[in-house]
């Protein structure tokens, strides 16, 4: 039986390659003058998500009028967290300030909590302050199945009038790119592949293995991959039918 090649590309052990940073994502905002990315409002507290004055950024921010244990709060289908690190947004606390907020992260089919965290101090009136809090501190970092953000005013500070702004979670940063330097010095010989197949082999799948190398003052050690076991695909060759004419 006729056979043709087909050799699939591998990746050799003999090969140095270099690693490539994977691309970060970007952070994923949930509002930023309005709700955004589908996140929906599943506030208990009375608020603007319009509201004109002040604004950290843009033309609106958040107003929340209510007194404590009332909360603003963000639903949105499960999703992956893992690419995220941190919840941030931006807080001011209003003419007299000193309101103190707490943020939790719900997760799956039954909306489990996540960790409870406290800002660190009251809101200060008259100012934006950025607050960021790592998803590994709220307990949700790297789920899969992440779905609602509640920022809640507690019973420890004021109540008065305070605002909120450009809420988001921020990306994991990528890795580092990572350089790799061949010496040419650092090896004797030439590099070959073989393979055990002839043109009289039949379908099945050979190995390619790479040698011929030898390194110097023993810097590197030489393996085979494991897919060089079957690195190389010998297909039958398939003859195409042809319909008789009438």
């Amino acid at each position: 039986m006729r056979t043709c090649f087909l050799v699939r590309l591998a990746l050799f052990a003999l090969f140095l390659s270099s690693i490539s940073a994977g691309m970060a994502q970007a952070s994923l905002p949930i509002y930023t003058d309005n709700l955004v990315n589908g996140f929906q409002d599943w506030s208990w507290a009375s608020h603007d998500l319009a509201n004109t004055s002040p604004a950290n950024s843009g033309i609106y921010s958040i107003s929340v009028s209510d007194g404590a244990w009332t909360a603003l709060s963000f639903y949105h289908a499960d999703f992956n967290a893992t690419p995220y690190t941190n919840l941030t947004f931006w807080a001011h606390g209003g003419t007299s300030g000193g309101q103190q907020l707490q943020v939790y992260v719900q997760y799956g089919p039954g909306g489990t909590y996540g960790t409870t965290v406290t800002l660190p101090s009251t809101l200060t009136a008259g100012t934006w302050k950025q607050y960021k809090i790592t998803l590994s501190a709220l307990g949700v970092a790297n789920r899969s199945d992440v779905n609602r953000f509640t920022i809640q005013l507690t019973s420890s500070g004021t109540t008065d009038t305070f605002y909120v702004d450009d809420i988001a979670l921020t990306a994991a940063k990528a890795p580092a790119l990572v350089h790799l330097n061949v010496d040419a010095n650092a090896t004797t010989g030439t590099l070959t592949f073989t393979t055990p197949a002839t043109s009289a082999s039949g379908a099945g799948s050979y190995a390619i293995n790479g040698s011929g190398l030898t390194a110097n003052n023993g810097n590197y050690t030489f393996a085979q991959a494991a897919g060089n076991a079957t690195a190389l695909s010998i297909l039958p060759l398939v003859t195409p039918a042809f319909a008789a004419r009438a």
